[in-house]
């Protein structure tokens, strides 16, 4: 795990550093260059917890029980999707504060598999 971010950082520096020249290879319109920068910065951010859930996550795959694999999977989903559509459609933010649903998708995968790994049964688990 400790590897993929020395790996993740170097890379999410220069995405950080340069993210107007990079919008700007995809579009030319100034004002849609400054609307996607904070939120691709954003993004940039959710990377580094991404790398540390789906490693966990993948391990709780790697256990061979795909009913809480499923579970972990499913409740992350819908919390997400539920937050994404609150604050989309209810509260009507912005586009930046929108992509914080990654956030969550990945603190709640992180968190459900780390407590299934100190918590479950998976030491016993047959396959």
């Amino acid at each position: 795990m400790i590897q993929g971010f020395w790996y993740i950082i170097p890379i999410l520096l220069i995405a950080i550093v340069l993210a107007k020249p990079i919008v700007s290879v995809y579009t030319s319109d100034a004002r849609l260059i400054l609307a996607t920068v904070p939120a691709l910065r954003l993004v940039c951010g959710v990377m580094v917890l991404f790398n540390a859930a789906y490693i966990l996550f993948q391990g709780v795959a790697a256990t061979g029980n795909t009913r809480i694999t499923l579970a972990i999977e499913a409740f992350a989903i819908v919390i997400y999707l539920w937050y994404s559509w609150t604050i989309t459609v209810v509260w009507k933010f912005s586009i930046t504060a929108i992509w914080t649903n990654e956030y969550l998708y990945f603190v709640l995968l992180g968190i459900l598999s780390y407590f299934y790994f100190t918590f479950g049964n998976w030491r016993r688990k047959v396959i």
